[in-house]
């Protein structure tokens, strides 16, 4: 019994010492002062300011062509009278950007202890699209008209492939680099000798 009591206490010792060392290290880490608060707001500022700029607008455009035989019935038979055709010219401008409302003041986290700096940026992503269409080629005959269901059908797959198109010129990376690069190379001027962490959000694809 004795041996066990010895044991409990020496574990409650134990548990005392690490309790008062982690004590000791929280009052070690002082907590920002105002004046430290406001830098971090104003950098926090400039940062949003910077990636106004680090904004990547593409230019992407596609040939829709749809051709579709047309049948009427005639006595219960389908017979042939014609292809109903059409070709979709579309032209985009998408813009790639960073979400600034996304930012805020904990995204910016100074150690003038350590000498680092961690900036968590949100995802570049796709802010605003323009997409024009135009129609050509079409099919002008009664018989052979286009519906406006078949109109919008084709717009839709149009769009749907300058999306394709934008993912694959990689258009969200790039703007990824493009904020990246600038922001730390700002930070590296501003604090020189720091070790600096960019973190980026985890994108979804165009």
């Amino acid at each position: 019994m004795g041996k066990i009591k010895t044991a409990v206490i020496i574990i409650e010792l134990v548990v005392i010492v690490l309790l008062l060392a982690y004590i000791v290290h929280l009052k070690s880490v002082p907590a920002p002062t105002e004046e430290e608060k406001i830098i971090n707001t104003l950098i926090i500022n400039d940062i949003k300011e910077i990636l106004k700029l680090a904004v990547l607008e593409v230019n992407v455009s596609d040939i829709v062509e749809s051709r579709k035989e047309k049948f009427v019935n005639i006595l219960a038979f389908p017979v042939y009278i014609g292809n109903k055709e059409m070709d979709l010219l579309v032209r985009g401008k998408m813009t790639v950007g960073f979400d600034l409302k996304k930012m805020e003041e904990e995204d910016f986290l100074l150690n003038r202890t350590d000498k680092t700096i961690t900036v968590t940026l949100p995802a570049p992503e796709l802010i605003a699209t323009d997409i024009d269409y135009r129609f050509m080629n079409e099919s002008k005959t009664f018989w052979l008209s286009i519906s406006e269901e078949e109109r919008n059908q084709i717009m839709a797959f149009g769009k749907a492939r300058l999306y394709r198109i934008a993912r694959d010129k990689r258009i969200l990376d790039k703007a990824e680099f493009s904020g990246v690069d600038t922001i730390q190379a700002y930070l590296e001027k501003l604090f020189p000798g720091y070790s600096i962490s960019m973190i980026v959000t985890a994108k979804e694809e165009v």
